[in-house]
Protein backbone atom coordinates (compact mmCIF):
# COMPACT_ATOMS: atom_id res chain seq x y z
CA UNK A 1 0.00 0.00 0.00
CA UNK A 2 1.56 3.62 -1.23
CA UNK A 3 0.02 6.50 0.49
CA UNK A 4 0.71 9.68 -1.71
CA UNK A 5 0.37 12.46 1.62
CA UNK A 6 -0.33 16.24 1.11
CA UNK A 7 1.74 19.34 1.72
CA UNK A 8 1.67 20.48 5.58
CA UNK A 9 0.69 23.75 5.67
CA UNK A 10 0.84 24.84 9.07
CA UNK A 11 -1.79 23.08 10.84
CA UNK A 12 -1.23 19.68 13.10
CA UNK A 13 -3.83 17.77 10.97
CA UNK A 14 -1.59 17.45 7.77
CA UNK A 15 1.11 14.96 7.83
CA UNK A 16 4.03 15.76 6.31
CA UNK A 17 6.61 18.30 4.62
CA UNK A 18 7.81 17.66 1.34
CA UNK A 19 11.31 18.39 1.14
CA UNK A 20 10.58 21.20 -1.14
CA UNK A 21 9.48 22.90 2.39
CA UNK A 22 12.29 21.13 4.34
CA UNK A 23 15.08 23.18 2.67
CA UNK A 24 13.62 26.03 4.17
CA UNK A 25 12.21 24.72 7.48
CA UNK A 26 15.19 23.33 8.66
CA UNK A 27 17.61 25.68 8.55
CA UNK A 28 15.03 28.37 10.55
CA UNK A 29 13.91 25.49 12.96
CA UNK A 30 16.74 23.91 13.75
CA UNK A 31 20.13 26.11 12.75
CA UNK A 32 21.05 22.29 10.52
CA UNK A 33 23.26 22.89 6.88
CA UNK A 34 20.71 20.94 4.96
CA UNK A 35 20.80 23.33 2.33
CA UNK A 36 23.40 21.57 0.87
CA UNK A 37 20.77 18.74 -0.01
CA UNK A 38 18.94 20.82 -2.20
CA UNK A 39 19.67 18.11 -5.16
CA UNK A 40 18.40 15.74 -3.20
CA UNK A 41 19.90 12.62 -5.94
CA UNK A 42 23.09 14.11 -6.00
CA UNK A 43 25.41 11.35 -5.50
CA UNK A 44 28.82 13.35 -4.56
CA UNK A 45 26.51 16.01 -1.92
CA UNK A 46 24.81 12.41 -0.68
CA UNK A 47 28.68 11.22 -0.19
CA UNK A 48 29.73 14.60 1.44
CA UNK A 49 26.80 14.74 3.74
CA UNK A 50 27.41 11.37 5.13
CA UNK A 51 30.45 11.74 5.82
CA UNK A 52 29.90 15.14 7.69
CA UNK A 53 27.36 12.99 9.95
CA UNK A 54 29.82 10.40 10.25
CA UNK A 55 32.27 12.27 11.52
CA UNK A 56 30.36 13.28 14.19
CA UNK A 57 32.24 13.16 17.33
CA UNK A 58 29.51 12.88 20.31
CA UNK A 59 27.13 10.14 18.61
CA UNK A 60 28.55 6.85 17.93
CA UNK A 61 25.63 5.60 16.99
CA UNK A 62 24.39 8.14 14.33
CA UNK A 63 28.45 8.05 13.04
CA UNK A 64 27.71 4.11 13.01
CA UNK A 65 24.91 4.66 10.87
CA UNK A 66 26.09 7.55 8.68
CA UNK A 67 28.93 5.05 7.42
CA UNK A 68 26.97 1.92 6.96
CA UNK A 69 24.86 4.11 4.28
CA UNK A 70 27.90 5.88 3.17
CA UNK A 71 29.44 1.96 2.11
CA UNK A 72 25.82 1.01 0.82
CA UNK A 73 26.60 4.38 -1.42
CA UNK A 74 29.59 3.32 -2.63
CA UNK A 75 29.35 -0.05 -3.51
CA UNK A 76 27.63 0.58 -6.95
CA UNK A 77 24.81 -2.38 -5.47
CA UNK A 78 21.03 -1.66 -5.00
CA UNK A 79 20.93 -2.13 -1.77
CA UNK A 80 16.91 -2.36 -0.73
CA UNK A 81 16.70 -2.08 2.89
CA UNK A 82 16.21 1.86 3.84
CA UNK A 83 19.05 3.56 6.42
CA UNK A 84 16.93 5.82 9.43
CA UNK A 85 20.24 7.99 10.64
CA UNK A 86 18.74 9.33 13.39
CA UNK A 87 15.35 11.26 14.54
CA UNK A 88 14.70 14.12 17.16
CA UNK A 89 11.21 15.23 18.20
CA UNK A 90 11.40 19.33 18.51
CA UNK A 91 8.67 22.21 18.45
CA UNK A 92 8.34 25.21 15.89
CA UNK A 93 9.35 28.24 17.62
CA UNK A 94 6.09 30.38 16.25
CA UNK A 95 3.05 28.29 16.98
CA UNK A 96 4.44 25.14 19.56
CA UNK A 97 3.17 22.31 16.86
CA UNK A 98 5.41 19.50 17.36
CA UNK A 99 7.52 17.41 14.73
CA UNK A 100 9.39 14.71 14.32
CA UNK A 101 12.83 15.09 12.24
CA UNK A 102 14.24 12.24 10.53
CA UNK A 103 17.42 11.68 8.26
CA UNK A 104 16.76 9.10 5.93
CA UNK A 105 18.76 6.94 3.25
CA UNK A 106 16.69 4.69 1.27
CA UNK A 107 18.31 3.66 -2.16
CA UNK A 108 15.73 2.12 -4.00
CA UNK A 109 13.56 5.35 -2.99
CA UNK A 110 10.26 3.05 -2.38
CA UNK A 111 9.68 3.84 1.63
CA UNK A 112 5.68 4.33 2.65
CA UNK A 113 6.17 4.63 7.03
CA UNK A 114 7.22 5.17 9.86
CA UNK A 115 6.91 2.48 13.28
CA UNK A 116 6.71 4.12 16.29
CA UNK A 117 7.75 1.81 19.25
CA UNK A 118 6.80 3.13 22.92
CA UNK A 119 8.11 2.20 26.33
CA UNK A 120 7.44 2.98 29.23
CA UNK A 121 8.33 1.88 33.18
CA UNK A 122 7.55 2.63 36.24
CA UNK A 123 10.25 0.89 38.75
CA UNK A 124 11.89 -2.58 37.64
CA UNK A 125 8.23 -4.75 38.06
CA UNK A 126 5.50 -2.97 35.85
CA UNK A 127 6.25 -2.00 32.08
CA UNK A 128 4.20 -1.43 29.17
CA UNK A 129 4.93 -1.20 25.21
CA UNK A 130 3.13 0.09 22.61
CA UNK A 131 3.58 0.01 18.51
CA UNK A 132 2.27 1.77 15.86
CA UNK A 133 2.54 2.19 12.55
CA UNK A 134 1.75 5.06 10.44
CA UNK A 135 1.72 5.39 6.42
CA UNK A 136 3.12 8.89 5.94
CA UNK A 137 5.82 8.63 3.35
CA UNK A 138 5.68 8.09 -0.42
CA UNK A 139 6.55 9.77 -3.80
CA UNK A 140 5.49 13.28 -2.61
CA UNK A 141 7.62 13.22 0.38
CA UNK A 142 10.67 10.94 -0.10
CA UNK A 143 11.66 12.26 -3.80
CA UNK A 144 14.89 11.28 -3.58
CA UNK A 145 17.80 8.68 -1.76
CA UNK A 146 18.46 11.11 0.73
CA UNK A 147 16.50 13.18 2.50
CA UNK A 148 15.94 15.50 6.11
CA UNK A 149 12.21 14.85 6.44
CA UNK A 150 9.86 16.53 9.04
CA UNK A 151 6.82 14.78 10.50
CA UNK A 152 4.15 17.10 12.13
CA UNK A 153 3.12 15.08 15.28
CA UNK A 154 0.88 15.02 18.25
CA UNK A 155 2.44 14.51 21.56
CA UNK A 156 0.85 11.53 22.85
CA UNK A 157 0.25 13.25 26.38
CA UNK A 158 -3.14 11.75 27.64
CA UNK A 159 -2.74 7.74 26.73
CA UNK A 160 -3.82 8.86 22.82
CA UNK A 161 -4.02 6.26 20.70
CA UNK A 162 -3.88 5.82 16.58
CA UNK A 163 -7.05 5.68 15.30
CA UNK A 164 -7.03 2.95 12.87
CA UNK A 165 -10.79 3.50 11.34
CA UNK A 166 -9.85 6.71 10.42
CA UNK A 167 -6.80 5.91 9.00
CA UNK A 168 -7.83 3.23 6.69
CA UNK A 169 -10.39 5.56 5.45
CA UNK A 170 -7.57 8.33 4.79
CA UNK A 171 -5.31 5.92 2.90
CA UNK A 172 -8.75 4.42 1.06
CA UNK A 173 -9.34 8.00 -0.17
CA UNK A 174 -5.62 9.07 -1.14
CA UNK A 175 -4.98 5.26 -2.71
CA UNK A 176 -8.35 6.24 -4.95
CA UNK A 177 -6.82 9.62 -6.65
CA UNK A 178 -7.60 12.89 -7.18
CA UNK A 179 -10.92 11.74 -9.31
CA UNK A 180 -12.18 10.46 -6.72
CA UNK A 181 -12.16 12.82 -4.39
CA UNK A 182 -13.87 15.00 -6.91
CA UNK A 183 -16.10 13.05 -6.85
CA UNK A 184 -16.71 12.50 -2.91
CA UNK A 185 -19.06 15.29 -1.02
CA UNK A 186 -16.44 15.12 1.74
CA UNK A 187 -13.03 15.27 1.64
CA UNK A 188 -10.99 12.95 5.19
CA UNK A 189 -8.50 14.93 6.89
CA UNK A 190 -5.32 13.26 8.05
CA UNK A 191 -5.41 11.36 11.32
CA UNK A 192 -2.88 12.35 13.86
CA UNK A 193 0.25 10.76 14.36
CA UNK A 194 0.98 10.21 18.08
CA UNK A 195 4.47 10.27 19.61
CA UNK A 196 5.13 10.43 23.41
CA UNK A 197 7.75 13.05 25.10
CA UNK A 198 10.85 10.73 25.95
CA UNK A 199 11.94 11.37 29.30
CA UNK A 200 15.12 9.87 31.11
CA UNK A 201 14.08 6.47 33.10
CA UNK A 202 10.96 6.72 32.43
CA UNK A 203 9.85 7.30 28.35
CA UNK A 204 11.87 5.51 25.66
CA UNK A 205 10.90 6.60 21.96
CA UNK A 206 12.03 4.14 19.21
CA UNK A 207 11.42 4.93 15.27
CA UNK A 208 11.68 2.85 12.15
CA UNK A 209 11.16 3.02 8.59
CA UNK A 210 9.45 0.30 6.68
CA UNK A 211 9.19 0.65 2.33
CA UNK A 212 6.71 -0.83 0.17
CA UNK A 213 8.42 -4.11 0.20
CA UNK A 214 8.64 -4.92 3.56
CA UNK A 215 12.24 -3.82 4.44
CA UNK A 216 12.16 -1.96 7.18
CA UNK A 217 15.60 -0.43 9.18
CA UNK A 218 16.85 -0.71 12.21
CA UNK A 219 15.31 1.31 15.12
CA UNK A 220 16.27 4.49 16.08
CA UNK A 221 15.52 5.70 19.60
CA UNK A 222 14.19 9.29 19.30
CA UNK A 223 16.15 12.22 20.83
CA UNK A 224 13.66 14.67 22.96
CA UNK A 225 14.17 17.92 21.32
CA UNK A 226 11.31 19.70 22.82
CA UNK A 227 12.18 23.39 24.60
CA UNK A 228 15.87 22.74 23.03
CA UNK A 229 17.04 25.43 21.00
Amino acid sequence: MRQSCKEWTGMPKKVVVRVTWLIILVASVTGGCECALQKANDRDTIASELRRLASKPKDPELRRRSAAALSMLENDVMDSRPVLLGAILREYPDGGAAFLRIALYDEDDDAIGICIREEWSAGDIDSKVLIEEYPVLGDEVVPGVFNYILIPVEVRDFGQRKDEEWWQAYVEQEDAGPDSLRESSAQIEAPFVYVSVPEPNDTAVYVHVYDRAGHRSDPVKVVNGIGGD
